[in-house]
């Protein structure tokens, strides 16, 4: 699987949509608004969601481990154009 960047997955979601879009980084205090007006998750979820998105953004952790999901799954994870396009 491909390790996709905001702008690949922008440039993926654009394509299958026909329609330009751009990626912009957000600041945690704005995913946070986001996540609270659009999620009806509730707060310990939404919490580690942010957790987690500030531990991608230091650079501690990556977003997939992917030799592990071909082993559980027995399949390939979907690539973002098939994704978008499905």
């Amino acid at each position: 699987p491909m390790l996709a960047t905001g702008d690949k997955l922008v440039a993926a979601a654009s394509k299958a949509f026909d329609v330009e879009m751009r990626f912009e980084d957000v600041f945690e205090t704005e995913a946070k608004k986001v996540l609270h007006s659009q999620s009806h998750s509730d707060s310990s979820e939404l919490q580690y969601i942010l957790d987690y998105y500030s531990l991608v953004r230091e650079g501690k952790t990556n977003y997939i481990s992917t030799t592990a999901f071909h082993d559980v799954t027995g399949g390939h994870s979907q690539e973002p154009d098939g994704f978008f396009s499905a």
